[in-house]
Formats: structure tokens, sequence, C-alpha cells
């Protein structure tokens, strides 16, 4: 439940793009293209920037961190384990990005 509510903030990109009529280009999952057993994965790998979305995803889960925190203080504690799935998930998907992000290009250079 937590990553179905990490993934609203790309999906809800898409739906803007979309209301708006931004044309965005289809982008086609990368092959790997390994020829050889000489051939690495890694170096064969392209890596898209992930622009701002990273950061909007781990703001937002820090937002929510503090809502949890605001609702500790306020005693109500019913409301904490539902904003907790918000927290996770946002929280969860831009480290995900960051951590894919950082995994590549250090792996790349080896």
């Amino acid at each position: 439940m937590s990553v179905g509510i990490g993934l609203s903030v790309s999906n809800s990109k898409a739906v803007m793009e979309a209301l708006l009529g931004i044309k965005s280009s289809f982008k086609r999952t990368p092959k790997y293209r390994i020829e050889s057993r000489k051939d690495r994965w890694v170096t064969k790998k392209y890596l898209r920037r992930t622009g701002v979305m990273p950061l909007f995803e781990l703001s937002l889960g820090a937002y929510f961190g503090l809502v949890v925190f605001y609702a500790f203080v306020n005693q109500n504690y019913p409301t904490i384990p539902f904003l907790m799935f918000f927290v996770v998930g946002f929280t969860y998907m831009g480290l995900m990005s960051i951590v894919h992000m950082t995994l590549h290009r250090w792996l790349r250079n080896l």
C-alpha cells in the first residue's frame, strides 16, 4: 500500500501532462545488448536523469513525518498508522530513485 502511495507523484505528473496537453515522449525500456561473455550489462545500460522528482518525494516523506509528529504531540494516536503509509511510501520511492542512480554510476566506474 505504501508503494502505491509513493507512485502517486509520478502518476499525478503523467495525468497533469495529459490534461495540459504537454507532449511527452514514450521512454523505451533500454536493452542490454549482451553479445559475448566479455560484455557487461553495467556498461551497456544507459541512465536517464531523474530530475527533481526524488527530492520532491523525499520532501513529501519529511512533511508527512512532521504530520506524524504533530499527531503524536496532540495525542491523535489512531491516525499515526495511516499516516505512516505516506511517510514510508514517499520516502521509499525517493530513496530508491537516488540509490538506483548512485549505484548505477558507481558500478559503471568499476
